[in-house]
């Protein structure tokens, strides 16, 4: 009798089936997330992957993030810097100035 044998890694998403808007960095906590664009067989993996990986919000994961974020925010990297090192996190950066700019005008 053949069994369904299931590896750690069978649960995660392989990286070349990520595509863009799958994943998120929330601000100001720098935490990822699952988002909405999942397709809706593959939710459960995705939180899996995170987890496994701790990339959602391990301490030393969220640092390495915090470091990049605040070079950004002190003017030390531009948002090009910032989506070329981070584009998660220039993603936030960039949707958060553009509604700033949006609730200025």
């Amino acid at each position: 009798m053949a069994r369904d044998v299931t590896t750690e890694a069978d649960r995660d998403i392989d990286p070349h089936e990520i595509e863009d808007g799958w994943f998120e960095i929330i601000l100001p906590s720098l935490q990822m997330r699952v988002t909405e664009r999942v397709p809706r067989a593959e939710p459960q993996r995705a939180e899996v992957t995170l987890d496994r990986l701790r990339l959602r919000d391990d301490e030393r994961i969220v640092r390495w993030r915090q470091s990049w974020y605040e070079m950004y925010t002190n003017g030390h990297l531009t948002l090009e810097g910032l989506d070329r090192v981070a584009p998660l996190i220039a993603a936030e950066a960039y949707a958060g100035s553009a509604s700033a700019s949006a609730g200025r005008a």
